[in-house]
């Protein structure tokens, strides 16, 4: 991963920036392709053997002196994106920070806001002449391969790719041997060769959790699939309850870390889709707001009862996010965080979000979304409302973000902590 503090150095060198801007971007695009490429020919459910997934026991997990995530990170700046009749958008659907420039994605517009590096409004790319093309509900916004970006449409399977400037390169159907892979929420595009999406919805049984299309022909396509079906929530979603929408994905060091909405445990898989770890199945959890296998095991013995299955399903959080900050990698579920380090060593568990909610994660600062119309009132960290306050957040402007980066000295504390 590139170590930089981009955001931050950016907001203090823009002039800098236009001379050295092309290497930075070249180096940013690069830190994640290095992975072996893959030569499958058929679709393969990874499944590893009992002795190549890590274990790792409740009593590993140290208590350092940490009870809170706010212990570990601090408030680094917060931007205010500028309105103007053209810049006003509804929400933020999805968010890169690319270029050194915010690119937002607005379903209500269907368009694509570039801001500066400070928040001041560049330019608006709107996808209304990519109709003709399928678009209709775009929801996720990635930075893939060679200086472009996607977007997802939720409906019909398909990955838009285009330039800064909204001019489109391509668009790509995500069908593979007659299925369709959604990306409605989730999709990584980092090498040509190698797009994956993470979903726990599938409603495919043949299909595999996750899809690595491995091919750059776009008729004939070969993948390799990876991941652990929960057959109870596969058969409640038959009976008609609805299925939760986000996959916590995330590649770290050329590992797919991997959490269902539907546990509190993350799966780690290498490149060729075998599980080498699995992450916080032996913790203790809050049974009242988190959800635990038992919760859904008679699922497949309920008939009729979808309103019961629905609230039982949606009521209790599970994996929500995975996010890598510098050298940590923050899991959230609910209102509380494990994280680790980035080799999978535990650092703590269940540490109280304390007003503090994980939207993003972008070079080494996680990213909070206040959204348009929020009563201050309502956030309870006092730091972020103080902030907002002090630089002039108006409810009736554009949605705004809280950058926080990890504190120095209680990471510094908590590193000398775990090799004693």
């Amino acid at each position: 991963m590139v170590k930089t503090q981009v955001i931050r150095w950016a907001r203090h060198n823009a002039l800098y920036l236009v001379i050295v801007g092309s290497s930075l971007v070249t180096a940013a695009l690069m830190w994640r392709s290095n992975s072996k490429a893959l030569d499958h020919r058929t679709m393969i459910v990874a499944k590893a053997s009992a002795n190549l997934v890590q274990q790792v026991p409740e009593t590993e997990f140290l208590k350092p002196t940490i009870t809170q995530v706010s212990d570990l990170i601090t408030l680094s700046d917060i931007v205010l994106f500028e309105q103007t009749p053209e810049s006003t958008f509804g929400e933020i659907t999805d968010l890169v920070f690319w270029n050194h420039q915010w690119f937002i994605l607005d379903k209500m517009t269907r368009s694509i806001f570039r801001f500066d590096v400070n928040g001041k409004f560049i330019a608006r790319i709107s996808t209304e002449d990519w109709i003709e093309n399928g678009l209709t509900h775009p929801r996720r916004l990635r930075v893939c391969f060679d200086g472009l970006l996607g977007v997802c449409d939720a409906y019909l399977g398909k990955i838009f790719l285009f330039d800064q400037d909204g001019v489109l390169n391509r668009v790509s159907a995500t069908k593979v041997g007659g299925f369709a892979f959604f990306a409605r929420h989730n999709f990584m595009w980092n090498q040509e060769d190698r797009l994956v999406i993470p979903s726990f919805s599938s409603r495919v049984p043949e299909s595999p959790l996750h899809v690595l299309i491995n091919s750059k022909d776009p008729i004939s396509r070969e993948y390799l699939g990876f991941g652990n079906r929960c057959q109870p929530i596969e058969r409640a979603v038959l009976i008609g309850a609805p299925i939760k929408p986000n996959t916590a994905f995330e590649e770290i060091d050329g590992f797919y870390w991997s959490g269902s909405p539907y546990t509190t445990y993350v799966d780690v898989y290498n490149a060729e889709g075998q599980q080498v770890a699995r992450l916080g199945e032996t913790v203790e959890r809050d049974r009242e707001k988190l959800i635990h296998p038992e919760d859904y095991g008679h699922l497949p013995e309920i008939k009729n009862q979808v309103d019961y299955v629905t609230s039982l399903l949606t009521n209790k959080a599970g994996n929500e996010r995975i996010s890598r900050i510098g050298d940590f990698v923050f899991v959230q579920m609910g209102h509380v965080f494990d994280v680790y380090r980035v080799d999978r060593s535990p650092v703590a568990v269940n540490l109280p979000a304390t007003g503090i909610w994980m939207d993003y994660a972008i070079d080494d600062y996680l990213v909070m979304v206040i959204p348009s119309g929020l009563d201050l009132d309502l956030i309870e960290n006092h730091d972020v409302k103080a902030a907002l306050i002090d630089d002039g957040y108006s409810p009736e402007g554009n949605p705004a973000v809280v950058l926080f980066e990890l504190d120095s000295t209680a990471t510094g504390q908590v590193l000398a902590e775990l090799s004693l």
